[in-house]
């Protein structure tokens, strides 16, 4: 259990760069130092958010990351640099390290004494990623290892010499990546005196200037490097609501933040009436709906193992458990809260009807106005108390809460999949039709996700065959739960849409037989004793207000379209569960110099899998924005 962790402050660059045979016109002392220059702006800007947003993030030190591949030249310089300013080195290589040692033998390297070089950096490394590449695709392997140092970038700096040599997965094709994915660059000149400026998502792209070299603008941009750390750490810069002002959503966001870090452990209690409900109309289907995300509940972690990744994996799984406990408690307190409400408008119907019935048995006696007045005072009691219920919901946000926690938690679980393979970003883009339920990338939702991303990182892994094995297990057993999940949600959810469908159906058949019954004596002429009449008034009332507060639960908790949305997951998952089957035992058997590295097919495998839960939720977040907690029409 996790006591509602307060955001770590982080920070990470990474470095992409030429090597030394395109260094040669470079002062390296004056490229370290502008590098160093970068980078100090980086530490001060980071260490100086804590003050401008207190409260906002844990009391540990801050972590500031710096990575790169170790490769010859402007990645050694970057390292270097990093290391004496206190950045936490992360080594992220495209090969196994015995393999990429070979680019550094005295017959190959670039620079003296490269080997033992590299060799202190990565020792001094606090991270060590080691891809899987292969020699017979050098160039593929180095782009795979540069997209996971973007992967585990909130800045990058390029050192590029503004020519276009057309080489792919070259600094050009990296830098090109990079703001594709709004990722702000420095781009620094390979040429002295390396000057640099601010490459961000709205500045015009570099391109070939008729085969001329292109050349970073001669000016400061320090203040606007600062803005960017500042942007990307930042709570305020969320768009938690789109319709409201700066003020406003900066307020709004801040709330919703301190309410995470308020939660504490329990207090399940108000969420009892719909776990009762889920049991008595679901019946017992299988395992509890809360096993696993999605819809109506979500994944309690219960014998999930952590898997491969170490201390990373773990931390992540605890947030993720705590994420999900939160949404299941809001979740259930939302759905009783609708639920007891419409039962209750139910029963004030007829508590208003009970008088004409009581008026039939005792002639307008004293009684008969006693009972009248206190079915009034119940009738008015209850609709305090709907009205109470829908006040409280409103002002805890239960419904709110709900969506948030589950979206946290799916983000967690997707950056918890696919971290041990290098795997990118929980952000996906909706579509255009979903806009006006905001960006759930822009959210305080994704900031505090985006703020775990960066304090946890990448763990020290060797990707080889071994590695990749255990990770598509981990990922087999958390789609076989999702399936499991997802059958029983689909039985449990038709079971109750249907029989609140028969039930509210039944209703009106009673309805239709006590209206005939009450018709009877009028169309027989025949006089019926008054309490029958009296007694059939009520029931032509009451029934009916019955029906409606069956139909009302079902609209209101969208079975039908759960139902369906389960099935189809259980069967896209089932299809993603075969391939890993099929996947596992090709682990290394795949050698031939057409072959792609075994973990980039298990990466993408990963990511699509954990995509596709993230979009579920995506969905359903987009269903249940449209049911708040409303008082029974």
């Amino acid at each position: 259990m996790v006591d509602s962790p307060r955001a770590p402050l982080a920070f990470r660059v990474g470095i992409v760069g030429h090597r030394p045979d395109r260094l040669q016109r470079a002062e390296l002392d004056r490229l370290g130092n502008v590098i160093r220059d970068v980078l100090v702006i980086v530490r001060d800007e980071v260490e100086g958010v804590r003050g401008r947003m207190p409260g906002i993030f844990s009391e540990a030190p801050p972590v500031l990351r710096a990575v790169s591949a170790l490769a010859e030249g402007t990645d050694r310089l970057f390292a270097e640099q990093a290391l004496e300013l206190g950045f936490h080195l992360c080594c992220v290589t495209p090969f196994p390290k015995a393999e990429f040692e070979k680019d550094f033998a005295p017959a190959h390297a670039g620079e003296e004494d490269s080997l033992g070089r590299f060799r202190r950096l990565f020792e001094r490394a606090a991270t060590r990623f080691e891809l899987d590449g292969r020699r017979t695709d050098a160039g593929e392997a180095y782009g795979a290892g540069g997209q996971v140092v973007l992967n585990q970038s909130d800045l990058l700096i390029a050192v590029w010499d503004g020519e276009f040599q057309g080489k792919g997965q070259g600094t050009e094709d990296i830098v090109a990546e990079a703001r594709r994915r709004h990722l702000p660059v420095v781009w620094i000149d390979a040429h002295a005196p390396h000057a640099w400026e601010i490459a961000g998502p709205t500045t015009p792209r570099p391109r070939s200037n008729g085969g001329r070299r292109l050349a970073p603008a001669r000016e400061s941009f320090e203040d606007e490097l600062r803005s960017l750390v500042r942007e990307a750490l930042d709570l305020w810069e969320t768009e938690a609501c789109a319709e409201a002002s700066i003020g406003e959503a900066r307020t709004q966001a801040r709330d919703c933040l301190a309410d995470y870090y308020a939660e504490r452990p329990g207090g399940c209690g108000a969420g009892i009436l719909w776990r009762c409900f889920r049991h008595v109309v679901g019946g017992r289907v299988g395992e509890d709906p809360r096993s696993a995300s999605g819809a109506d509940g979500a994944n309690d972690a219960r014998g999930d193992d952590p898997g491969p990744g170490g201390d990373v994996r773990d931390a992540l799984h605890a947030l993720y458990a705590w994420s999900d406990r939160l949404a299941v408690r809001y979740s259930d307190r939302y759905r009783s809260a609708f639920i007891l409400c419409f039962l209750l408008a139910a029963t004030a119907v007829g508590f208003a009807l009970v008088p004409i019935a009581w008026a039939g048995l005792s002639h307008g006696s004293h009684a008969a106005h006693a009972i009248e007045a206190a079915c009034a005072g119940v009738e008015l009691g209850l609709i305090l108390v709907i009205l109470a219920m829908v006040y409280l919901g409103r002002r805890c946000r239960w419904h709110e809460r709900s969506i948030d926690y589950r979206l946290m938690a799916e983000m967690v679980r997707h950056h918890r999949l696919v971290v041990p393979l290098g795997g990118g970003r929980p952000f996906p883009q909706i579509p255009a039709h979903w806009a006006a339920y905001g960006q759930p990338g822009t959210t305080w939702v994704a900031w505090y996700v985006r703020a775990i991303e960066r304090a946890f990182g990448l763990p020290s892994a060797s990707v080889d065959d071994g590695h990749v094995r255990r990770c598509l297990a981990d990922l087999g057993r958390s789609l076989r739960e999702q399936i499991g999940y997802h059958a029983a949600n689909t039985r449990r959810c038709g079971q109750i849409e249907r029989r609140l469908h028969h039930w509210g159906v039944g209703t009106l058949i009673l309805t239709l037989i006590a209206c005939g019954i009450h018709l009877s004596p009028h169309l027989l002429h025949w006089p019926p004793p008054p309490s029958l009449s009296s007694w059939l008034t009520v029931l032509c009332g009451f029934l009916p207000a019955v029906g409606a507060a069956l139909a009302g639960i079902n609209n209101q908790g969208e079975f039908r379209r759960i139902a369906r949305r389960s099935e189809a997951m259980r069967e896209h998952l089932g299809m993603m569960e075969q391939q890993i089957r099929e996947l596992g035992p090709r682990a290394g058997a795949d050698s031939g110099p057409e072959a792609q590295p075994f973990s980039r097919v298990a990466a993408a495998l990963a990511d699509d899998a954990a995509r596709l839960m993230v979009n579920e939720v995506l969905d359903w977040r987009v269903v249940f924005l449209d049911r708040p907690l409303d008082p029974p029409a």
